[in-house]
């Protein structure tokens, strides 16, 4: 068992979850652990959308749009956004840059979206602001493409 929450608390978030839970996403879409769902391939944070976005929409603008939309669906709750929800409160501005987002897109437009980002990283000079933002971007793509194909490994095989 794992109680999450401040440290010594028993109140509260102090909230017990089996360990298998513990850093990840319960049943009813609240994420516990913000460094164990980052580390989901699925799971992406606004910020990252946000960026991809923005290097995406001149060079590719339907794959842009298909990046802005998630960030226009529903959010993975945390624990903070849940809290302020039962205590009838409401969400801060600066609460939304906290929200993250588990991205469910086709094969071929993950890939569409790795190779748009190696070709602006491409375009711009090595070792300026964008190109290191796009390579990290490709990073975070990736990592969700390698996912994908393993679960879809996993069926086949």
């Amino acid at each position: 068992m794992t109680r999450i929450g401040p440290p010594g608390s028993s109140k509260g978030n102090g909230a017990i979850m089996d360990d298998d839970r513990a850093g990840g996403v319960s049943s009813d879409g609240v994420f516990y652990g913000l460094a164990a769902v980052s580390r989901q391939a699925d799971v992406f944070s606004r910020g990252s959308l946000v960026l991809t976005y923005e290097l995406l929409r001149k060079a590719e603008p339907q794959l842009a749009l298909l990046v802005r939309n998630i960030v226009h669906g529903p959010a993975l709750q945390n624990q903070a956004s849940r809290a302020a929800e039962t205590r009838g409160g409401s969400l801060q501005k600066s609460d939304l840059n906290n929200d993250h987002f588990r991205v469910v897109l086709e094969g071929k437009q993950v890939r569409a979206i790795v190779e748009a980002l190696a070709r602006h990283r491409e375009i711009k000079e090595t070792g300026s602001g964008n190109a290191v933002l796009a390579q990290s971007l490709i990073e975070d793509w990736a990592a969700l493409a390698q996912q994908m194909i393993k679960k879809l490994s996993g069926k086949v095989g």
